[in-house]
């Protein structure tokens, strides 16, 4: 899978690669997979994963040595558009809680790893 992403992101000229860290935020396996295939190719920035007691509390204070963003209202808004009209057939009660109390709609943290 990395020589694979490797060739594709030296085929496109991307310099640097904004994705989810090796947790993948939900434990998700695709944004796992994703991580570890970045690992080493190129210039990433990783959102930071937290526990479950952070992760739906919008106003904890972000990692030490961490990029922070913020995105305000426009851009909540904007991601709770993308979301429930981008993925109708995915909105549960669980989604709604994630539009409603996720830090993630308000503030993502990143980490660096230089080539």
């Amino acid at each position: 899978m990395r020589k694979v992403v490797a060739d594709a992101i030296a085929q496109i000229g991307v310099k640097t690669v904004v994705t989810f860290d090796r947790h993948g935020v939900s434990s998700h396996a695709n944004h796992i997979a994703v991580s570890r295939a970045l690992e080493g190719v190129t210039e990433v920035y990783m959102l930071v994963t937290y526990p479950m007691y952070q992760k739906y509390n919008p106003f904890t204070a972000g990692r030490v040595g961490s990029t922070q963003y913020r995105s305000g209202l426009h851009g909540w808004r904007r991601a709770q558009l993308a979301m429930t009209q981008g993925h109708r057939s995915q909105m549960r009660w669980f989604r709604w809680a994630w539009i409603i109390l996720s830090r993630y709609m308000l503030t993502n943290d990143y980490y660096h790893y230089p080539l």
